[in-house]
């Protein structure tokens, strides 16, 4: 059963009589309310989708001990609950753009954390005792978004701290570069907390790039995956000397000669023999 809550954003509305709907198992809320405590007397909600301009706190999910999936949107919303269920998997944060801080997340989070268009947002500390988690998004540059709009002219970097992400040795982190032709806009902040890394792995998402300079200067990058993105020159990768792990473009000219597109270090070896050739 799914239930669809919409309040006028200027008039909040109230959440009493919801522990009713024991039988619940998707819940949306979009708009504005008054008190979401009411929230934590419905056993049985599996997905939770919270949204609207007004909010600006969510103290506690913990009395939600089925919820797997939380989907949280606002633009007012400072900080996320202090209080999680015990069985949460899936958080997706993508459009809080006044977050500053993530707080502690639970260790049970699995899959990825989608933190795209959170500009505000300053580390990613607490994700450190998520072990299970296998990837986590970021926007190589941040623009403001409004939900009931277009995208802002206002464009500003990310200079959060990503060194959380370096206590996860197997979480992809993935650079959205959703407005840059190349990584130019890189923070260069970025660039050395990921050097300093024992071991990281980055996947690039986008349409088009001109090259990957700057990932040449992280000696900890281990596994690279730009499958999902045009990259005119990939000669970088001739001097990325630790990498373990590639993903190419399975369309490029590289792949089809060497008839792969996922390659281990060997691969990588033959790859790195047919740029020096000037294949």
């Amino acid at each position: 059963l799914t239930l669809r809550l919409h309040s006028h954003p200027n008039e909040p509305a109230s959440l009493t009589g919801i522990e009713r709907q024991k039988v619940v198992k998707n819940l949306h809320l979009y708009g504005s309310f008054d008190n979401l405590d009411p929230l934590n007397s419905l056993p049985s909600v599996i997905s939770l989708g919270i949204g609207g301009d007004r909010l600006t706190e969510i103290t506690s999910l913990s009395g939600l001990q089925s919820l797997r999936k939380v989907q949280i949107g606002s633009d007012s919303l400072k900080s996320l609950p202090t209080a999680w269920p015990n069985n949460l998997e899936v958080l997706d944060i993508t459009y809080c753009a006044g977050l500053v801080s993530l707080g502690r997340l639970p260790s049970t989070l699995q899959g990825t954390i989608d933190c795209v268009f959170c500009p505000s947002l300053e580390s990613l500390s607490g994700i450190e005792a998520c072990t299970c988690l296998s990837e986590i998004k970021l926007s190589v540059r941040q623009a403001h978004m409004d939900i009931s709009s277009e995208i802002k002219l206002s464009v500003r970097q990310a200079h959060m701290d990503i060194s959380a992400a370096g206590k996860l040795p197997n979480l992809w982190i993935t650079l959205l570069c959703w407005d840059t032709g190349d990584l130019s806009s890189l923070p260069f902040g970025w660039v050395s907390q990921l050097a300093q890394m024992s071991s990281c792995k980055i996947r690039l998402k986008g349409q088009h790039l001109d090259n990957i300079e700057p990932l040449a200067k992280i000696r900890s990058l281990a596994a690279l995956d730009i499958s999902d993105v045009s990259v005119a020159d990939i000669s970088a990768i001739l001097r990325m000397n630790n990498l373990e792990e590639l993903r190419i473009n399975p369309a490029s000219d590289f792949s089809r000669k060497l008839g792969a597109w996922v390659m281990n270090k060997e691969s990588i070896g033959e790859l790195k023999l047919l740029m020096m050739a000037g294949m």
